[in-house]
């Protein structure tokens, strides 16, 4: 069974025909949050994660376990994060109870901000740090890929900041040129043990792409810009097409991100409406509706998460004593607000599927 592994605040889907679909997003205090607002840096919080199957009932899977970013990747040598103790380190264990006991990994290079995807067998890790992608087979050994011009990865921390198209087996990101200036990077999977290789496809809308996301077995790759404007690229991110304008009517304040659901394509971002800001489209991304809850403090960034077949998640993170939840049954058109989940945590980015259940991390409050 595919794995599909979600970005919180505008949840992203990466696909993978040849078995788990893995992503994350780090967070540092100071609300520098990959799914979230560029508010600068800061030290890493400790997280707990939780799960639940329909997005109703969350139960404690890991109590502080362990001193984690907000990173999540679920691949055949199981859950992989970085840890906080060594913004260098990676563990990995075979459960979500295991982490914090079970044996570390070492990068040459810090992982403040991280994305980790698993596509075709092996594990693809992207910080904007050092502004590459390593790879890993099993999450212990990485070699470190290049990227052009060894800029960093765009910090606009709504999106991962690598994602895998699985249709043109490409490896897409974002790179900040400087000057409010970004530029499409691509690179094929490599073979094993080899580098990822990025190459620069120059300027798309203006130069200003902020998040990314892949439908999965489909090869649309889309973006959003500053302008809560909507592109699209068919063959793997060389070129792109803008296909919708302003998708929030004017009314969003942060940029968050796109994802993928069963029939329909949900984007989300910080509003000034009062409502977390989720639109939703049925046609491809060419019109948008509003389809936010009503009855959810909007406090923070949402976060969303699916399990790409109808069960939608939505998490409001950042709350004030509390993680405001939402859910879906029916691909996000309608949702419930079932109330608080007051355990001690309010939620980061990442909602990630399993296959069975929703995990999302929460961070002491």
């Amino acid at each position: 069974m595919a794995v599909k592994a979600f970005y919180g605040l505008g949840a992203r889907t990466f696909g993978n025909p040849d078995g788990a679909v893995t992503g994350g997003g780090a967070y540092a205090a100071g609300g520098n949050n990959p799914n979230g607002p560029n508010q600068g840096g800061g030290a890493a919080i400790e997280g707990n994660f939780v799960t639940s199957p329909d997005g109703h009932n969350w139960t404690v899977a890991s109590a502080d376990a362990a001193p984690i970013f907000n990173t999540l990747a679920l691949g055949a040598s199981g859950y992989v994060v970085p840890v906080q103790s060594a913004h260098d380190t990676i563990q990995r264990a075979a459960s979500l109870a295991a982490l914090g006991s079970a044996p570390l990994a070492s990068l040459s290079v810090g992982l403040q901000f991280v994305t980790i995807v698993f596509a075709r067998g092996a594990f693809y890790l992207a910080s904007d740090d050092f502004g590459a992608v390593a790879t890993s087979n099993d999450a212990v050994t990485w070699v470190l890929g290049t990227n052009p011009g060894a800029n960093p990865l765009e910090r606009n921390h709504p999106a991962p900041y690598v994602v895998y198209d699985d249709v043109n087996a490409r490896l897409i990101a974002i790179t900040d040129v400087g000057a409010l200036t970004t530029h499409v990077i691509t690179a094929p999977i490599p073979a094993p043990g080899n580098p990822v290789v990025f190459t620069d496809q120059g300027a798309v809308g203006g130069g200003g792409l902020k998040v990314l996301g892949v439908q999965p077995g489909a090869g649309i790759a889309l973006a959003m810009d500053g302008g809560f404007n909507i592109w699209k690229s068919t063959d793997g991110g060389a070129t792109w097409a803008q296909i919708a304008t302003d998708i929030f009517g004017g009314t969003a304040v942060n940029v968050a991100g796109v994802m993928f659901g069963q029939a329909h394509w949900l984007a989300c971002a910080q509003v000034n409406t009062g409502l977390p800001g989720v639109v939703q489209s049925a046609d491809g991304g060419v019109t948008w509706v509003d389809v936010s809850p009503v009855g959810i403090d909007p406090a923070g960034f949402p976060v969303l998460g699916t399990d790409g077949a109808g069960k939608w998640v939505l998490l409001c993170n950042f709350g004030p004593s509390a993680t405001n939840y939402a859910a879906s049954a029916d691909d996000g058109s309608t949702w419930t607000v079932p109330g608080l989940y007051s355990s001690n945590g309010t939620a980061l980015s990442v909602v990630l599927w399993d296959g069975a259940r929703f995990v999302a991390c929460l961070a002491p409050l």
